[in-house]
């Protein structure tokens, strides 16, 4: 058993993850440090022999900001590997971008975590990934005082990952208890909204990612972290059937920029679409009381947008 197997229960369809700290009661313990939360990462590292030089900067980055804050969160949308293989996972993710603290680090599993199953048939889907990463297969977990952060599976059970009925009455029941004091941000790896790639095509996934949306929406979210297209895209407020709506939508953020060949826009950007980086890089977020401030800074340390954004919800 490695380092981080212990923290999960693998065996359970649904877990809710929360720190030590945040279990202690009223928020007397958090009312010095969690006013103000950072959360920092990216996805779509695909730690191989072919992106460790762009992984180790993009974890580099990450850990940097850990390091020097005892109260920050990082998180990691999917595809940690290329392959999903064990000696990908230990050869080039353990030294990369699985450093970060696991009691700090939320994870959420994409399709190449699974993929270890097309070249190893015989083991069990995205066994590796979940034995690396130690993570719960979804689960919610506070940060600091005001906020509420929910990773969600789209990847099936037969991919190593979750029943989608179960996962979206799970979601509904804890939005219902916690939507009204916290604000709330989701990720998985597959975005509802995302421009179209060059030799790629369409890489949205509302199959799966529609009916998240639409649970999150009736719950007032802030905004959605995906993946799986490999560049930065920051979005305007969408609801789930693809209309902006400024009261009631939610701000998107596709971050698959971890590490992984990069894949560039085919053709005009959306007009709902607001910024598109096609570098390599990680996005924080600062976590406020009453707003946000999100951050895109490429792998050569420049920032490239950063944005401040009020909260819809006054929290009660």
């Amino acid at each position: 058993m490695n380092r981080r197997q212990a923290l999960a229960t693998l065996t359970a369809p649904l877990v809710v993850g929360c720190r030590a700290a945040d279990m202690l009661g009223p928020r007397l313990s958090l009312a010095q440090v969690g006013d103000t939360i950072t959360l920092i990462g990216a996805g779509d590292p695909h730690c191989d022999k072919s992106t460790y030089l762009r992984v180790l900067k993009t974890s580099d980055m990450i850990k940097s900001v850990l390091d020097a804050d005892s109260t920050a969160w990082a998180f990691r949308i999917g595809d940690m590997t290329h392959r999903g293989s064990a000696i990908e996972h230990e050869t080039y993710w353990t030294p990369t971008w699985g450093r970060f603290p696991s009691e700090r680090t939320i994870d959420t599993q994409g399709d190449h975590d699974w993929w270890n199953i097309k070249y190893t048939p015989s083991e069990q889907p995205a066994v590796h990934y979940y034995n690396y990463t130690g993570s719960p297969k979804n689960g919610a977990w506070n940060l600091g005082n005001y906020w509420r952060l929910y990773s969600l599976c789209c990847e099936s059970v037969d991919k190593g990952g979750v029943n989608q009925s179960e996962q979206l009455e799970w979601l509904e029941s804890d939005l219902n208890q916690h939507a009204a004091s916290r604000h709330i941000i989701a990720m998985t790896h597959k975005p509802l909204f995302v421009n179209l790639c060059l030799n790629h095509g369409d890489s949205s996934y509302p199959f799966r990612v529609k009916p998240m949306w639409e649970v999150l929406q009736q719950y007032g979210c802030e905004f959605f972290m995906a993946g799986h297209a490999h560049r930065f895209e920051a979005w305007r407020p969408k609801l789930a059937d693809g209309t902006w709506n400024g009261q009631r939508g939610i701000r998107q953020f596709v971050i698959g920029t971890g590490g992984v060949t990069l894949r560039l826009v085919d053709g005009a950007i959306h007009s709902d679409c607001e910024f598109v980086f096609e570098e390599h890089g990680i996005t924080q977020f600062t976590l406020r009381p009453t707003d946000y401030i999100w951050k895109f800074t490429n792998s050569s340390g420049v920032v490239r947008a950063t944005k401040t954004r009020l909260c819809r919800k006054v929290l009660t």
